[in-house]
């Protein structure tokens, strides 16, 4: 089971929502305030994840009193500050499913006392997921004091792992730090899944052990050169082409791209297909390697449909088999007084393939930067310009590089290409 479709409509910000989801790559786009990650709150709720949503004050003046709505126009209106025509619960929208079952989002419209309200999705489907929130956790040293005795599997380095960074989002107290748990698992696939002549062997951790290396080997910069994980307890050293450092002495982006595989990874196991939402996946990230983080993942899980929510051009467009959806504002007449215009948030679904030059200008509006080449326009505007030699610059060779340019999605890049065969042709 994994998610279809989402639609929204005429609840806070939203006018109109609506995202089909591709089977392995939703990339989600918008200014900040435009609701990105409220959709992800509520796909999470699906994978344990129950993140409040909030109200807004409003003086009712019978009762002297301050009381909260949930933003929902439809609901409400207003004649002298006093409430009309409050219903119980109103749909703002629906969810489908892969399995062509649908559930209805609704609203709890009565006023509260509370700014704090909840969101019912009737009939939620179980699907299987993952959700990692835009805030990463930091290295932080701390030395394994124990290490458990019973063998470490993955879904118990999963539960102990997720818990400590719910809790942490919650702002609740929490005795080690994520970091902490994932060393503390680590150190026990290690010491328990090879055994030794003391130590029964345990296959199926030490094959957890192995793989999640081979996962460190496909996401991890290709010039860090990751090569091993070196246990020497009560550290873990990550052994690499160019030295060997701790685990805790990761910078921010590669610690960040190792607390996503390693949810990722353990979640995954035995599952035959499930989702993974995303929060700001660049967060900590250097631009080149926003370039190629999400191709590295969908490589190195290719059962997961991937939901991700971005501010990072590069991210946007770093991946060609995917759907991408930009919300931005437009004005709309206000159903209340038609002399005024309000700001509503509308999605819109980008063809960033065959339609580049119109999707770019919406990316330019909604981000404020240009997008610029992804690495797969890379590879085929270099394979493109390679077919192409100095003879080959005449009209109608010409003519068919801008039709092998748009055939491909990259029309709008036809004068680099046209630099990129001179200049080769140059140096030739």
């Amino acid at each position: 089971m994994k998610f279809h479709k989402i639609q929204l409509n005429e609840w806070q910000q939203f006018k109109k929502i609506d995202i089909v989801f591709h089977s392995r790559v939703t990339i989600i786009t918008g200014s900040n305030g435009s609701g990105k990650s409220t959709i992800l709150k509520l796909l999470s709720k699906h994978f344990g994840w129950y993140i409040p949503f909030l109200g807004t004050p409003y003086l009712v003046k019978d009762q002297g009193k301050f009381k909260f709505k949930n933003n929902f126009k439809p609901l409400i209106t207003y004649t002298n500050d006093l409430i009309k025509n409050i219903n119980h619960e109103s749909l703002i929208g629906s969810i489908s499913y892969t399995n062509k079952s649908h559930s209805p989002i609704c609203i709890q419209s009565e006023l509260t006392d509370h700014p704090q309200y909840e969101i019912i999705i009737s009939t939620m489907q179980r699907v299987d997921g993952v959700h990692i929130n835009s805030h990463r956790p930091m290295p932080k040293y701390e030395q394994i004091q124990n290490i458990p005795t019973n063998p470490m599997d993955a879904n118990n380095a999963y539960e102990r792992y997720s818990s400590v960074t719910k809790e942490l989002f919650s702002n609740s107290y929490v005795s080690f730090s994520p970091t902490y748990r994932m060393k503390e698992a680590i150190i026990s696939m290690a010491a328990f899944g090879p055994g030794n002549q003391f130590v029964q062997k345990n296959e199926r951790i030490e094959k957890l052990f192995s793989d999640f290396k081979d996962i460190l080997r496909l996401v991890l910069p290709k010039d860090l050169g990751f090569k091993d994980l070196s246990i020497r307890v009560p550290d873990i050293v990550i052994v690499t082409d160019t030295g060997e450092f701790l685990l805790d002495a990761c910078s921010g982006g590669i610690m960040a791209i190792i607390d996503l595989a390693w949810q990722i990874f353990l979640y995954s196991n035995d599952k035959d297909e499930f989702v993974v939402s995303i929060d700001e996946p660049e967060n900590h990230l250097h631009p080149s390697m926003q370039r190629s983080l999400i191709n590295d993942f969908v490589l190195a899980f290719p059962k997961a449909q991937f939901i991700i929510v971005t501010h990072s051009p590069f991210i946007v467009s770093s991946i060609k088999d995917s759907y991408v959806y930009a919300l931005k504002y437009e004005n709309f007449i206000d159903s209340d007084n038609q002399e005024q215009t309000t700001r509503k948030i509308v999605s819109h679904k980008l063809d960033l393939n065959q339609k580049a030059a119109t999707a770019h200008e919406i990316l330019r509006e909604v981000l404020g930067v240009p997008v610029t080449l992804p690495r797969w326009a890379e590879d085929d505007l270099y394979r493109i310009c390679e077919s192409f030699t100095s003879q080959d610059i005449t009209a109608d060779g010409l003519i068919r590089l801008r039709a092998d340019l748009e055939l491909a999605g990259l029309g709008e890049f036809y004068p680099q290409a046209l630099n990129n065969i001179i200049e080769k042709n140059f140096h030739d």
